[in-house]
Order: structure tokens, then C-alpha cells, then sequence
């Protein structure tokens, strides 16, 4: 079991053995302990945002101990949790050879790899004999209120591997809360350097005009920058014909070229 995003190789991982009912015990822990709930603070209530259903969860997992194919050796169920999906991958595909892909959801038949698994787990209520699992997953993400037809989970096998991927309903909304946190915080920088420039450009003007001979140092002991941030300044500002300077370093003085103090 792995949890990561686009920048690490892993953020969390386990690896369990024993008995199938301690597996789905320690992968549904592992679910919980690597996904968040959210929520949404309504008039007269507040509503849960998971970012996967828990039902949906459990029953992609029991789909994939139940299912799997015990005869490949060496082989294990995967859970992996990304920042907009988890995937769950088992060895062994549709027990009957057929493409998951390729059939309507809603009208696979029954067929089981290992009937007396499937008997014990449906007999400790954790999957129904009928085979309607694929509706319960569809089910419990169109009972979310954040959910949405583009985010049903989606389902794929070969001869030899079968794949169930739950996308994360909140992952959107996070994005796009991402982005105008972004832009805020962008507009807000733009705003505080515009001001410190304006501030900056103003305590010039001001000590030019009490000082036509005002040097570069005075500035800097004016302005607080350093001598290098005022010479890009006097030359920002020399661009911008708001000031000219006449004469050399020595015995030379500035003039100003526009009245910014009407």
C-alpha cells in the first residue's frame, strides 16, 4: 500500500500478511489514516465532504480479497492513494475471461473465483451473495453531495489483473481553491511592490528636490536600500523621464523633469 503525489515516491506505505479479515481491517486504517473529510457549513447544518466514500472504499477492497487469484504466486493486492484517486489492483482478471471495460456495470453477471471466501465474507455481512457490488460503489459516490458524472470511478482488467479507481470527489474543489489562493496572494504581491515602489520613488523626489546635489549614499541612508538598489532606481527612473541628471559623479546634480508633488 502506497500514498503519494506528484513530488515524492511515497508520503506513507505498509505492507500487510495474515489473514484476509486483518488485511481489509489494516488497508481500510490505511485509507483512513492517508485521506481526508472535509465540509461544508450550510444554513442550518453542516455536511460531510469525504474525499472517498467509505462504503465504496470497503467494497472495492473486499471485491479485491474475494476475487483475486490465489494461484499466481507471488503475487498481491495493491492499494494506492493518490492526490486525485486511489487505485486498487488484484492479480487475476474477470473470472470468466471477459474485458470489465467492455460490459455494462449494471449487468455483470455473478461468477465466482473462490465461492467459499465469498460465502464467509457474505456471511459476516461484508458483500451480498447477488453480486451487486459494482452498484454499491456507483451508489455511494452518487449520494456525496459533491459528486458529479465525470467523477464515477471507473473499472479495468486483463487476463491477468483486474484495476477499480475511486477519484477523490474533493480534488477539484481543491485545485480550484489552490488556484485563487494563488492569484490572491499574486494580486497582493503585485499591490505591496507597486506601493513600495511608489514610496521609494517619492523619497527620492523629495530629497532631489531638497537637494538637486543629493549623492547616491544619502540616498540609501534615505530610502533604506542599499546602493545598489538606489542606482537601479535612479536609472528606472532616469527611463521613465522623471528625472535627469547633469554633470558627472562629482560637482553634477540632478533634475527633475516632472512635478509629482502638485
Amino acid at each position: 500500500m502506497d500514498k503519494a503525489n506528484g513530488s515524492v515516491d511515497a508520503l506513507d506505505d505498509g505492507e500487510y500478511a495474515g489473514s484476509v479479515l486483518f488485511q481489509l481491517s489494516e488497508a481500510m486504517l490505511f485509507f483512513k489514516r492517508n485521506t481526508r473529510i472535509g465540509w461544508k457549513k450550510l444554513p442550518e447544518k453542516r455536511v460531510s465532504l469525504p474525499e472517498y466514500p467509505e462504503r465504496a472504499v470497503l467494497e472495492i477492497l473486499v471485491n479485491a480479497i474475494v476475487h483475486r487469484d490465489y494461484m499466481v504466486a507471488g503475487s498481491e493486492v495493491h492499494l494506492d492513494i493518490f492526490d486525485n484517486r486511489i487505485e486498487v489492483v488484484s492479480p487475476g482478471g474477470m473470472y470468466d475471461g471477459t474485458r470489465i471495460q467492455e460490459l455494462d456495470l449494471m449487468e455483470v453477471p455473478s461468477k465466482r473465483r473462490n465461492p467459499l471466501l465469498a460465502d464467509i465474507f457474505s456471511r459476516l455481512n461484508l458483500m451480498e451473495r447477488k453480486g451487486s457490488g459494482f452498484e454499491k460503489v456507483l451508489s455511494a459516490y452518487r449520494k456525496q453531495v459533491n459528486f458529479t458524472d465525470d467523477l464515477k470511478p471507473v473499472y479495468s482488467s486483463s487476463a491477468t489483473w483486474f484495476k477499480a479507481v475511486l477519484p477523490n470527489l474533493n480534488y477539484q474543489l481543491s485545485a480550484a481553491v489552490e488556484k485563487t489562493v494563488e492569484k490572491t496572494v499574486e494580486k497582493t504581491v503585485e499591490k505591496t511592490v507597486e506601493k513600495t515602489v511608489e514610496k521609494t520613488v517619492e523619497k527620492i523626489l523629495s530629497a532631489i528636490k531638497q537637494n538637486p546635489k543629493v549623492t547616491q549614499q544619502q540616498l540609501a541612508d534615505i530610502t533604506g536600500l542599499s546602493r545598489r538598489g538606489v542606482e537601479w532606481n535612479l536609472k528606472k527612473m532616469q527611463t521613465l523621464n522623471i528625472i535627469r541628471r547633469k554633470g558627472g559623479a562629482r560637482g553634477g546634480h540632478w533634475i527633475l523633469l516632472k512635478n509629482h508633488f502638485e
